[in-house]
């Protein structure tokens, strides 16, 4: 096997298409002449075992008199392999240098800090230059005491070839360390939750209902607080109407009051479209702060009121599961004796319910719709207004699709025969236990990269299990393209050939150590002792970003409040190393570094005043490591989120009004709150417009 390493020039890494991905013979042309040079070729005679995993470890420096820092990227060639010009080349990329990079960004500002990857010290005097799309010097400086600089985000809001692209870190003695730049907001995935703010300014905004006819008004009100809580008084703002085609349909101006509230309304036209519209409150910039989705339909108020319930959260497949129906007039009495229908539709899904859960996927991969009617029947409500029923699914456990859930509608008609409806999704559980596959990487992967996957197994309710022996294989699929005339050339895909590249088993939240992959198709099947089998497809070299798909390893942080503003901190560390505890709300706040066992691990800090409505703890724990030594994984992050709210915020309130008044009367309310001044607005909704479309304010 012949290898040919080449060095890369760092000035010329901002317009360089190949940085990072597998490379062809055109690709090493392309770098020998334009982008860097060859330190050289030799030879290399392996004896490996077929269809075992082997490894080796090369010395670069024994081939070569002298490596100086910089990037590198090595490519193997064998007349064995049979490859083409144009096709990819087993390909390693790496870099030499004793400066590894921490950045965090902030709101206002974004801090670097560089440290030694052999005793994690932090480093001074550091060149850091960052370098833009157009190789543009968007910013430089230097690192303090404490191995850090601090760029202004101002510096860093380039658009197009003024954005940044790259990082670059030069230091006389310990060398240069390169990063990409260019999304300062991306991180692994365990570490994106919540709601990105862009802005300074937070916007509630809510409606009496989401549901209106024509000729109806729209009233609602709006809350304004900075991210300090703090309301916005006298805040200008924007209302905007907009119908179904995207058009702007009406505005108006708002002006909130001494406790950032305001209120208005919208007359939805007698000749206004039906369908979905929204509401948008925008501040003088012409920014959007905040959206409600409302729908205007033809309807008429609901005369029944009904409720399902069931016995159990998730139905067993294969087992009888009972609910009931019950129906109430709204005027008050039961709906004794009305008849009903009810139907079933099986929908099978390949994401969970669970917020937490959203990114993973679960099961197998169809095309085709995948929603069947399982059963319908008429009933008729007894003399209580109420029916109860025993609904079977069957068994699902040889047909893992994904994850099913029982979509069940139902229909209670009235005296004059207008169906009221009721709808309620419930789980099906078809398992004991559901595999959950996330790639590291976006739908496709550059070629070239080793892809890794992360793996959680739950029960159906979303509940962690242990990852027990699990069996995977991946495998490159070649499909054949099946072409026809109508109206038009079209195709149909079709399966045909199938070639296994690795399969083994494992018991891991990561699936980290399989091979690098060329141009092409590709799925990884997990398997499960339950029988569950989840299959991902993906695709290599197709639209893909080139990204290295290397993710730090996560750690879950729990907090604990004492006496004093002192926390405690815990959490098990996958590794013992150096942790950095740092403490932020739009920027960093506070550090303080610990030396971490690793196991369980539990260190106390005090929070300072003034941190409403709370902050974010993060931690980055780092382990050094030594030359010819594994280095992966060297990072491990966590973060959890602490509210931080006076008692003065959680109002507590009670609103009593009369349960009956005659039409000559007025409505009193009355409202008590530990508040000495407060802004309030009322709605008054028909409760039978409320129970056609079942709106509950969820904040």
């Amino acid at each position: 096997m012949e290898v040919d390493l080449l060095r890369i020039d760092e000035r010329s890494v901002s317009n360089f298409g190949y940085l990072y991905e597998g490379l062809s013979n055109y690709g090493l042309d392309y770098i020998k002449d334009w982008k860097g040079e060859s330190l050289g070729k030799f030879s290399l005679s392996i004896d490996f075992k077929e269809n075992e995993e082997n490894s080796l470890q090369l010395d670069f420096a024994k081939q070569f008199n002298e490596i100086p820092p910089g990037i590198y990227v090595a490519v193997f060639d064998s007349p064995e392999l049979r490859l083409a010009g144009w096709e990819t080349r087993p390909t390693q990329w790496f870099q030499r240098t004793n400066l590894g990079i921490n950045s965090y960004s902030g709101i206002q500002q974004t801090t670097v800090e560089i440290r030694n990857f052999s005793d994690l010290h932090p480093i001074r005097l550091v060149e850091i230059e960052v370098i833009a799309k157009n190789n543009r010097l968007l910013f430089k400086g230097e690192t303090d005491g404490n191995g850090q600089v601090v760029i202004p985000n101002s510096f860093l809001r380039g658009e197009k070839g003024n954005s940044p692209a790259f990082l670059l870190a030069r230091s006389p003695k310990h060398g240069l360390s390169l990063i990409e730049f260019s999304d300062l907001k991306k991180k692994p995935r365990f570490l994106i939750r919540g709601r990105k703010q862009e802005i300074e300014q937070d916007l509630y905004i809510t409606t009496d209902r989401d549901w209106y006819r024509n000729g109806e008004e729209v009233h609602f009100v709006v809350v304004g607080r900075d991210l300090k809580l703090k309301p916005l008084p006298e805040y200008k703002l924007i209302a905007n109407l907009v119908n179904p085609q995207g058009e702007l349909s009406e505005k108006v101006s708002l002006k909130l009051d001494e406790f950032g509230v305001a209120k208005g309304e919208f007359f939805i036209s007698n000749s206004a479209l039906h369908g979905p519209w929204s509401l948008e409150i925008k501040n003088k910039s012409g920014q959007t702060l905040a959206t409600q989705k409302v729908a205007v339909r033809d309807l008429v108020p609901l005369t029944l009121e009904t409720a399902i319930s069931t016995d159990n959260e998730s139905w067993r497949a294969g087992e009888g599961n009972r609910f009931e129906i019950q129906s109430n007039y709204h005027s008050g009495g039961q709906a004794s004796l009305m008849s009903g229908d009810y139907i079933g539709y099986l929908k099978a899904s390949n994401q969970h319910e669970s917020a937490e859960l959203k990114d993973f996927y679960f099961g197998n991969p169809k095309a085709e719709n995948r929603t069947y009617e399982i059963e319908s029947k008429n009933f008729q409500l007894n003399s209580e207004g109420i029916f109860s029923g025993n609904y079977k699914v069957d068994d699902l456990s040889d047909n893992p699709q994904g994850l099913y859930e029982l979509d069940l509608r139902v229909n209670v008609q009235d005296l004059g025969g207008r169906p009221n409806p009721k709808n309620i999704t419930i789980p099906i559980d078809t398992h004991s236990a559901y595999l959950g596959v996330r790639p590291n990487f976006q739908q496709s992967l550059a070629t070239g990269i080793s892809p890794q996957f992360e793996l959680v197994r739950v029960n159906r309710s979303g509940g962690l299990l242990p990852l027990l022996d699990l069996d995977y294989k991946l495998s490159r699929i070649e499909y054949s393209y099946d072409w026809y005339y109508n109206n038009g050339w079209r195709w149909n895909r079709s399966r045909a050939a199938e070639t296994s590249i690795k399969f083994g088993r494992f018991q891991a939240g990561q699936i980290n150590d399989l091979p690098q992959l060329d141009w092409g198709n590709y799925e990884l099947s997990v398997l499960d002792i339950s029988g569950f089998v989840t299959t991902y497809e993906f695709s290599v070299g197709w639209g893909a970003d080139g990204q290295s798909t290397a993710d730090p390893e996560e750690v879950v942080l729990s907090t604990e409040l004492g006496p004093n503003r002192e926390y405690s901190l815990r959490f098990e560390a996958p590794f013992a190393g150096l942790g950095t505890i740092l403490l932020a709300n739009g920027d960093l706040i506070d550090s303080s570094e610990v030396a971490v066992k690793g196991g369980r691990n539990e260190f106390k800090f005090t929070a300072p005043e003034g941190l409403e409505p709370g902050f974010h703890v993060l931690l980055n724990l780092k382990r050094p490591f030594e030359q010819g030594t594994e280095h992966l994984p060297q990072i491990a992050l966590g973060s959890t989120w602490v509210d931080v709210l006076s008692a003065n915020r959680r109002i507590e309130m009670t609103m009593k009004i009369p349960d009956q008044i005659t039409s000559d009367q007025d409505l009193a309310v009355l409202i008590q709150a530990d508040l000495e001044e407060a802004s309030v607005v009322l709605f008054a909704v028909d409760e039978g417009i409320h129970a056609i479309n079942d709106f509950q304010n969820k904040d």
